[in-house]
C-alpha cells in the first residue's frame, strides 16, 4: 500500500532528486544539485513509501489560480511496479487536499518519450507543443504539453486495474 505524506525536508527531497537516473531527467546539464530551487511558497512536494521506502517524491507548483503544474519523480528500481499507482495517488491527492485547483498541467520535453507514455496513461491529453522552452547540456528542446481536468482525473480513479 503507496502511503502519502507531504514534506518540506528540503533534505529528503534533495536525496530523491540527486538519484543520478532522476537528476539526469530534471537537471538542465547546467545546474548543481546544492543550487535546485526548491519553493515551498507556491508548491508542494509530496513524498510517496511503500512498507517505509521512499519509491517516490512528485512536486505541484501553482501557476494560477486554477491550475497547477505536476512533476513526477519515480525512482529506477521501483518504477515498474510503481509508477501507475503513485501517478494515480497525486491525482487522487491532488482532488481531496487541493480543492481549488481545475487543471493539472504537465510538460514534457521531446526527449525519450517514457515521460510522456507515463503522462498519457494517467489520462493526460496532450494539448500542444512549448516550443524551444527546454534547456538540456545546452541545446534547446521542445516541450509537449498535457493538461487534465479535476472531472477527468474521476475516470482514472475508478479504472480497477492499475
Amino acid at each position: 500500500m503507496i502511503k502519502v505524506f507531504s514534506t518540506v525536508n528540503d533534505g529528503l527531497i534533495l536525496d530523491v532528486l540527486g538519484v543520478p537516473a532522476i537528476w539526469e531527467a530534471v537537471s538542465d546539464g547546467e545546474t548543481k544539485l546544492k543550487d535546485y530551487p526548491i519553493d515551498h511558497e507556491n508548491s508542494v512536494w509530496l513524498m510517496m513509501t511503500v512498507n517505509n521506502v521512499v519509491v517516490a517524491m512528485y512536486n505541484f507548483e501553482a501557476l494560477n489560480s486554477v491550475s497547477i503544474k505536476i512533476h513526477a519523480h519515480v525512482l529506477p528500481e521501483y518504477r515498474k511496479q510503481y509508477s501507475r499507482q503513485t501517478g494515480k495517488e497525486a491525482l487522487r491527492w491532488i482532488k481531496s487536499q487541493a480543492t481549488w485547483v481545475h487543471k493539472i498541467i504537465a510538460e514534457v520535453p521531446m526527449l525519450p518519450p517514457n515521460v510522456a507514455n507515463f503522462v498519457l496513461s494517467l489520462g493526460f491529453k496532450e494539448e500542444g507543443i512549448n516550443r524551444e522552452s527546454y534547456l538540456k547540456n545546452e541545446l534547446i528542446y521542445d516541450q509537449w504539453l498535457f493538461g487534465i481536468t479535476v472531472e477527468e482525473i474521476e475516470g482514472v480513479l475508478n479504472v480497477q486495474n492499475n
